[in-house]
């Protein structure tokens, strides 16, 4: 083998100060920040429905402050001003996205344009303003682990883990808050049912099914995976784990398996 010679370190540069200006989304990393400043100009968005629950980006107007930033339809609202959507009031919720100004959005974006997504349009968006964006440190990538046949398990606590329900003869054991197209947040979590024993949380948000993105389905291709399909593999993006205020676990009313 070479042996390596050290470089010498370069003279550390001095700190450019922060241009103002519009933001980029940053890094690609699976999370990203941005803050629309003023109220003078709209979001230039419309979401899939409201809080409780984190809530995907139905279309983007062209020209429009979300499109400068790069948004797509199918990307996720995660939080508002720090404050989680999994739990959130929709009153709150609309009192957020309409009026309150600076409004800070934690975004989990979608798949960038694939096959069926939303395309932009000329007009509908939510009430709004301009933006600086704090990037989000990308997580580092862990090593795909091979898949063991029986009962899976959650895996790692990173941002997102798999399940799988492979027998079809006991129910999921959890409520949807609605349905496709558009990432769904588990609504109610069935006491002693399968999505209990795999640590399964009201606010949870189901990104895929089968490897296919919640996002550009239909509802009926959603149907069919939830009820009548099995084995069936969900990405989920854990919430916010009981945080007050939050749904706890009921004792009736689970979806079919």
């Amino acid at each position: 083998s070479v042996a390596a010679t050290p470089a010498a370190p370069a003279p550390a540069a001095p700190a450019a100060p922060a241009a103002p200006g519009p933001a980029s989304t940053g890094p690609p990393g699976r999370c990203f920040e941005l803050v629309k400043q003023d109220a003078q100009t709209k979001l230039g968005f419309v979401p899939e429905g409201k809080a409780p629950g984190h809530v995907a980006i139905k279309t983007v107007t062209q020209g429009g402050w979300a499109e400068q930033e790069d948004l797509q339809p199918g990307d996720l609202i995660i939080q508002m001003n720090d404050e989680d959507l999994a739990t959130m009031s929709d009153a709150r919720f609309d009192e957020l996205i309409k009026k309150t100004r600076p409004l800070k959005l934690l975004i989990d974006p979608g798949d960038d344009g694939a096959d069926g997504a939303d395309q932009p349009v000329a007009a509908d968006s939510v009430a709004a303003a301009s933006v600086a964006a704090t990037p989000a440190a990308p997580a580092p990538a862990a090593p795909a682990a091979p898949a063991a046949p029986g009962p899976a398990s959650t895996g790692p606590p990173g941002r997102c883990f798999e399940l799988v329900k492979q027998d079809a003869q006991t129910k999921l054991g959890f409520v949807p808050e609605g349905k496709a197209p558009g990432h769904v947040a588990i609504k109610t979590v069935t006491q002693g049912g399968w999505a209990e024993q795999e640590d399964l949380q009201p606010g949870d948000l189901i990104i895929q099914m089968n490897d296919e993105d919640l996002a550009t389905m239909s509802d009926a291709r959603f149907d069919e995976l939830i009820k009548k399909t099995r084995p069936l593999k969900l990405l989920i993006d854990p919430g916010d784990d009981g945080a007050d205020g939050a749904d706890q676990p009921v004792a009736a009313d689970s979806v079919a398996a």
